[in-house]
């Protein structure tokens, strides 16, 4: 075998090597930037959003607000913040893109309504775009900055 494919196929081991280890913290990143996103930051137009409860975590509390963002088409998406008052009023501790609707836009999505009082579980009200299916998703708050999101059994 010559030197240029001893060479070569040592280059391409390493080239394997390294995107198959580089390949889940760039994918953990991408889906750290996507869930962390915030509306204001973007293309999208903000055209519900809503304080509908409240959080409170390790001595840290607020309201929690609800977004319905618009950026092309017919569908829409959702963001939950939860926000916290200081001397310059009230700002974002933390946003979420609640992926389940936002990756990939196909629903027209209400604000949701609350289950309970601090609106940790609410109900998502949402039609698929093309098919015009009406669903409704449970969408509950699960802590700081994580959710979970499920259909509807009701």
């Amino acid at each position: 075998m010559s030197v240029f494919w001893k060479v070569f196929f040592g280059f391409v081991t390493v080239c394997v090597a390294t995107f198959a280890i580089a390949s889940p913290i760039s994918t953990e990143d991408w889906e750290r930037r996507e869930i962390l996103r915030v509306p204001d930051e973007s293309r999208e137009q903000i055209i519900k959003s809503e304080i509908l409860g409240t959080w409170s975590s390790e001595g840290f509390q607020g309201p929690l607000r609800f977004v319905v963002t618009k950026e092309l088409g017919e569908a829409n998406r959702l963001y939950v913040q939860w926000l916290e008052s200081t001397e310059l009023g009230v700002e974002i501790a933390y946003s979420v893109s609640i992926r389940e609707f936002n990756v990939h836009p196909e629903f027209k999505i209400e604000l949701p309504k609350c289950v309970d009082s601090d609106c940790t579980q609410s109900m998502v009200a949402a039609t698929h775009v093309f098919e015009e299916r009406a669903q409704t998703f449970l969408l509950t708050l699960t802590s700081l900055g994580r959710y979970k999101v499920g259909l509807s059994v009701r």
